[in-house]
């Protein structure tokens, strides 16, 4: 972490109270769970550098896993190039700086009628349930449905799977057989 006003990093260990414009940054092998009081928490994957916002965050490098508790609370987390701001859901940032993109997935959410805005200086979008959009540079790119991959590599499942039992192997051929 560096701290607000400071030009160090610190190792964190264990518990740690954050305070507004604190940074946090995130090995290769790391990451870090960040609990916002009863509003929301926040996974930071690793590779990341981001800073703690007094309502929200701001991703400069990597990618985020957020989860707001309660509806109507104001968050958002920005980058560079955009605001994803939050209608009570689960969703993720991600900021490329090389590319200049920022992705948002829309995992789930509380709203029916959406629950995450993405703005930029030339327009914005309202996300539904199961999609993403992405903004390079700033242009907004056309929404479209989260693929299988995505969902898989933030341990998060579609809305509309359903997991039966926890015995995933393949099925077994029982096919008769001749003992003849």
């Amino acid at each position: 972490v560096m701290r607000q006003g400071s030009t160090s990093w610190q190792a964190l260990a264990g518990d740690t109270n954050l305070a507004f414009g604190d940074r946090i940054r995130t090995g290769a092998e790391t990451n870090a769970l960040l609990f916002f009081r009863d509003r929301g928490r926040l996974k930071v994957m690793p590779n990341t550098d981001m800073q703690v916002l007094a309502r929200g965050v701001r991703v400069k490098r990597g990618r985020t896993w957020i989860k707001i508790f309660k509806r109507g609370t104001e968050f958002a987390a920005e980058t560079p190039n955009a605001v994803a701001a939050v209608r009570g859901t689960v969703y993720t940032v991600e900021y490329d700086p090389e590319a200049l993109s920022t992705r948002v997935n829309l995992f789930s959410s509380h709203n029916p009628t959406g629950g995450v805005e993405v703005s930029t200086e030339t327009g914005k979008a309202l996300l539904q349930e199961g999609t993403y959009v992405d903004v390079v540079i700033d242009e907004l790119v056309e929404a479209a449905p989260i693929p299988l991959e995505t969902y898989l590599a933030y341990n998060h499942l579609p809305p509309e799977q359903v997991v039966l039992g926890t015995d995933v192997s393949p099925p077994v051929d029982v096919s008769p057989v001749d003992v003849s």
